[in-house]
């Protein structure tokens, strides 16, 4: 399920299909799509509302630097912690991320083997989004990508497809990368990152696909949105 296929720009589509999933809740109002609103968004339409639960819905926001925050000093202006607040009492949100994780489990910073990993099991959520690839990016690693990255994604998606709770998993393709000083590629990231997602999760209906990176590549205000050129602002 890739959410920008549909016409319309992103907020459009989205915001109309919260009115179709959601048509008795209060919709918060953005005058724009920002770099997170399209992420709290989406997110909360994916989050089954229709489901009744007596306790707390789990949520694991898995991924890096960048669903951890690096460069918001506030954290409640990191995202995981603002999609908490839209979502409201029903779920518990959890911030997942590790500054400089990859996917990979031959990187030099595995996220397999964070204690943000071991944590988000131990969690046992009942809904986890995955935004990993960035770190994956780095010349470094592009023969690595082209014979693991699509393996390991699956097998990270199993892990928690395994636990307890079977959670509904999302697994986005990370936001445009600009020129930095962390040695992230663009290029690699688009050609070489993008389509091993595309194919780990190709055919799992249990497992849907968010573009972030489409959803934001083409907006006039990218650079002041990721003024390090990889970690998105609180803006």
């Amino acid at each position: 399920m890739n959410l920008v296929s549909k016409q319309g720009s992103p907020f459009t589509v989205v915001k109309s299909a919260l009115r179709t999933y959601l048509p008795t809740a209060r919709l918060p109002r953005f005058a724009s799509l920002n770099t997170w609103n399209c992420l709290w968004l989406i997110s909360l339409l994916l989050a089954s509302p229709t489901v009744e639960a007596a306790v707390q819905i789990r949520v694991a926001c898995v991924g890096d630097s960048i669903t951890y925050g690096a460069g918001i000093k506030d954290v409640a202006d990191r995202y995981p912690a603002i999609l908490g607040k839209m979502l409201g009492n029903r779920f518990a949100v959890r911030n997942f991320g590790h500054g400089g994780a990859t996917l990979l489990k031959e990187g030099l910073s595995p996220y397999w083997k964070t204690q943000a990993y071991w944590k988000s099991r131990v969690f046992n959520p009942e809904l986890v989004i995955i935004m990993l690839g960035t770190n994956d990016s780095r010349d470094i690693y592009k023969p690595l990508v082209t014979r693991s990255f699509s393996k390991d994604l699956q097998d990270m998606v199993a892990s928690y497809q395994d636990l307890p709770a079977a959670p509904k998993i999302w697994v986005c393709k990370p936001v445009p990368i600009l020129p930095n000083d962390f040695g992230i590629v663009s290029a690699n990231l688009r050609k070489n990152v993008f389509p091993q997602i595309s194919r780990a999760v190709l055919g799992d209906s249990d497992v849907q696909l968010i573009d972030m990176h489409k959803l934001m590549a083409n907006r006039s205000d990218i650079m002041t949105l990721l003024p390090d050129g990889v970690h998105p602002s609180a803006a």
